[in-house]
């Protein structure tokens, strides 16, 4: 489908909205914001974390109806800071001690859908389940 008219029904049904390179759906823009991931953050996880391509059959809530996880391991430092939206999030994608993973979930020609931090063993259940491995 041509970009100019992907993008003039996306903004018609507004269903997405552009941040720098990439669409997020307003479902993804509410849960990055709670979540205190910003889009920079998430440009980062997709330009360089690990591809995976998604089942027809995830169950998982927060990837139905996507198609693609972006993950970037050991990236996320989360300091003790009460309920989930008021942790702080400090990212050093250099360092690699026992951070939690980053995961990001697009769909659809690649529109984010939503974004959340996990730790190991979630990381490799979900990959077990849900990912194409090659």
């Amino acid at each position: 489908m041509h970009k100019l008219r992907l993008t003039l029904i996306m903004k018609k049904q507004n269903l997405v909205e552009r941040i720098g390179k990439y669409y997020y759906e307003q479902h993804a823009l509410e849960r990055m914001q709670s979540r205190n991931l910003f889009p920079c953050i998430i440009e980062h996880v997709i330009e360089t974390g690990d591809h995976y391509k998604l089942k027809l059959d995830v169950k998982e809530e927060e990837a139905k109806c996507a198609t693609d996880a972006y993950i970037k391991f050991n990236m996320a430092n989360i300091l003790p800071g009460g309920m989930i939206g008021n942790r702080i999030i400090t990212i050093n994608p250099y360092q690699v001690k026992r951070f939690q993973h980053v995961i990001v979930f697009t769909g659809w020609k690649g529109v984010v859908k939503t974004a959340y931090v996990a730790k190991n063993q979630r990381v490799k259940a979900f990959i077990k389940n849900y990912c194409i491995l090659k």
